[in-house]
């Protein structure tokens, strides 16, 4: 194990000392006077004020416990009615009519002026690629998962499947945040992003695992692994702002407690049982998420006895979470833009809470809204979150072997690619942190998955690391395509999961080839690599490598901040080479001023030429925050 270590530590040595170093010539390179943006949208910017944190069950409105309950309301054609006042709405929790202190509107797209006394609106701006992963919602908007159980069908069904997403995808708008996750073995796993065109990308990837059909045994034991894969996804949104969660299968057997089947296993049997969906259904009552389901038919004429028992067991599920199933048949745009209708805008209702009634595991919910023709979508129950449970979380083990994302610890992370000299192998750099800066990290690892979903490298966090933030973890790996996942556990016993893309690979730039761009700050303890930026940064400084630059090429590079990826740029400065370049290797440093911009997201671009001819480009994406 120390060797192991000393060799993750020389992987980022080259770099990061590298950057340390080169902070005295960033230095003459700042540009004079720059150009701060003008109209500037707040895009990105950590969410802050009234209208955050609605999947929580107290807001800071007294000294009474509070609770929240999310609800849709639609009109007669099916649309969300975004009027809705506090006065028109009726709520009894337990037979108990219960005072709204406040009533809240969430939605994707910008709201029309509404009438007097309406829930206030909360909208979101578009951004650029995000700078980093996270297991929060920086901002208010329309959050969309979609959860496909690729071994339900088989190759060839995909056809059927693949449409009906980008459909999906195609209702949503820039605000929107979509993520994919293939189940059980979670080889997809895309965390809601903005960038849909990443999730576009992986639904292209979707393959139907299922081989040979399925014996009657084994359809059982495959819906018991379902059902405990579908529960991780709701248990990870526990804490988080309301979702949609839309889950596509081939089917599903309804429970039969006559039947009891072998798992696979000497000793093991499946009893799929009418409790399990029960349990399941309890469970996203629970959840601030609206579950929909999805059936990928089977390619035949008319129904068999098989898929009419596989859809049984899924027009159950849709029943105990409130919703009906979706039967993908012929043309399923029309499907998927009701359904985007359908969750496009949500209220949230914030009202006084008896302290006994956190001891009860549920309490009924009778919500009705004045308005003729107005169609509630609610949970016919509510739990409260019981305070003191004392009850042991999972292990980091745990949380890196399933796919749901765990969020009771708000984390953000990013990968990047750099070479590692002399092998075969990228050196792939995980930074980390947890979004509450006094948070105190006890337990971390970095785990990062193939395509396939197999474990192929994990780095543990010696306890020192863990003191600076961000936590910085090297692993060497094979060029190629990852999912890095962090999992993390904080002082208090919080446990919270971040997963990250990682296309590890080097960027061609001619017969050269460049690193990922690395942005951070200066601090009296050298160059400290930044995921966010704050109002009290001074300066971003910027980083990155050049590898095969003939001894004696002359090398010309510039920084420069814009407001989009192709936009024309705000303020430029010049690059400089650094002490720390070596061999064929040169390291490229420079700084811009970003005191004087307004909150938001902007994008940092290197470009590099060598004797005078451009080779390549690399960006990155700046985040500044309003505090």
């Amino acid at each position: 194990m120390p060797n192991l270590r000393r060799v993750l530590f020389l992987c980022l040595a080259g770099l990061l000392a590298g950057l340390s170093t080169a902070l005295p010539a960033i230095e003459q390179a700042v540009p004079s006077t720059p150009r701060p943006a003008q109209g500037r949208p707040e895009q990105g910017r950590e969410a802050t004020g009234s209208g955050q944190g609605a999947g929580q069950d107290r807001v800071s409105l007294g000294p009474t416990p509070t609770g929240v309950f999310e609800f849709r309301v639609l009109g007669p054609d099916n649309q969300p009615l975004v009027d809705i006042t506090a006065a028109e709405v009726t709520l009894k929790i337990n037979g108990r009519l219960r005072e709204i202190r406040l009533l809240q509107l969430y939605r994707s797209d910008p709201a029309p002026a509404g009438a007097a006394g309406a829930a206030r609106a909360v909208v979101h701006a578009p951004q650029l690629a995000e700078p980093f992963g996270s297991n929060y919602v920086s901002g208010p908007g329309r959050e969309v998962l979609i959860v496909v159980d690729d071994d339900s069908f088989g190759s060839g069904r995909e056809q059927t499947l693949k449409p009906a997403l980008g459909n999906l995808l195609a209702t949503l708008n820039a605000n929107d945040r979509a993520g994919l996750l293939s189940i059980p073995t979670g080889a997809i796993n895309i965390a809601p992003t903005r960038q849909h065109d990443v999730v576009e990308a992986a639904i292209a990837a979707i393959v139907g695992r299922q081989g040979k059909a399925d014996t009657a045994s084994e359809r059982y034991c495959r819906a018991l692994i379902t059902l405990s894969s579908l529960q991780g996804v709701l248990e990870g949104y526990a804490g988080a702002n309301p979702a949609t969660v839309v889950f596509f299968s081939g089917g599903m057997v309804a429970p039969n407690t006559e039947v009891t089947t072998k798992a696979g296993q000497p000793g093991e049997t499946c009893e799929l049982r009418s409790k399990h969906f029960q349990d399941f259904g309890l469970l996203a009552q629970k959840a601030p998420v609206d579950f929909r389901v999805a059936y990928i038919p089977e390619d035949t004429s008319g129904g068999t006895g098989t898929s009419n028992e596989l859809q049984a067991g899924l027009e159950n599920l849709a029943g105990v979470t409130g919703n009906a199933m979706v039967r993908l048949a012929g043309e399923s745009d029309r499907l998927m833009t009701q359904l985007a209708d359908e969750t496009s805008a949500y209220y949230v209702a914030t009202f006084d809470i008896d302290p006994s009634e956190r001891k009860r595991s549920s309490c009924r919910v009778d919500l009705k809204v004045g308005r003729d023709g107005a169609k509630i979508r609610a949970r016919q129950s509510v739990t409260f979150e019981r305070d003191g449970s004392g009850k042991q979380g999972p292990s980091l083990k745990d949380l890196i072997k399933v796919a749901a994302v765990s969020r009771e610890l708000p984390l953000r992370a990013t990968a990047f690619s750099a070479r590692e000299a002399g092998s075969d192998k990228l050196k792939l750099v995980t930074l980390f942190e947890p979004r509450d800066r006094s948070s105190t990290l006890t337990e971390a690892t970095v785990a990062v998955f193939d395509g396939a979903g197999k474990l192929t490298a994990q780095w543990m966090a010696p306890t020192d690391d863990l003191r600076r933030s961000p936590v910085v973890a090297g692993i060497l790996v094979k060029p190629g395509r990852y999912r890095v996942r962090v999992a993390a556990i904080d002082a208090d016993g919080r446990r919270g999961t971040v997963d990250e893309m990682a296309n590890v690979e080097l960027v061609a730039a001619g017969t050269a080839s460049l690193s990922a761009l690395v942005l951070g700050s200066r601090t009296v303890d050298g160059f400290v690599p930044r995921l966010l930026f704050g109002r009290d940064d001074a300066m971003v400084f910027g980083y990155v490598e050049v590898y095969n630059v003939p001894k004696d090429a002359p090398i010309g590079s510039s920084m420069e901040l814009a407001i989009t990826a192709d936009g024309p740029a705000e303020m430029t400065a010049p690059m400089t080479m650094s002490p720390a370049s070596q061999g064929d290797m040169r390291a490229l440093t420079g700084s811009l001023p970003i005191s004087a911009l307004p909150p938001g997201d902007y994008v940092i671009r290197v470009s590099v030429s060598v004797a005078g001819q451009p080779i390549g480009r690399v960006t990155r994406t700046l985040r500044k925050a309003g505090q």
